[in-house]
């Protein structure tokens, strides 16, 4: 039981790895996507991207079964972190 546990305890610990991977590369990408922004006069709040945004992770989380009040907030968080920093490129 015990040696199921740890087992258990290392996929977690693999898993968030994955999870904070996979934010690391889209933080970078929104980076990309904020100096893109910033060249063409584009503003960093696209209200239309974002209710697309929130409609897919609705989606999401109905599909693989996840709250979606727990989607909705990561995701919010997610979007905040990511206008942050569009708004500090160079």
């Amino acid at each position: 039981m015990q040696n199921n546990l740890e087992q258990l305890r290392k996929k977690i610990d693999a898993l968030d790895k994955k999870i904070l991977t996979t934010l690391s590369e889209r933080l970078a990408t929104a980076e990309k996507i904020g100096k893109i922004k910033k060249m063409t006069g584009k503003n960093i709040t696209d209200l239309q991207r974002e209710r697309e945004l929130f409609a897919l992770h609705q989606a999401w989380a109905e599909d693989l079964q996840l709250p979606e009040k727990l989607v909705i907030k990561l995701f919010k968080l997610i979007l905040q972190q990511s206008k942050k920093i569009q708004k500090i490129c160079k």
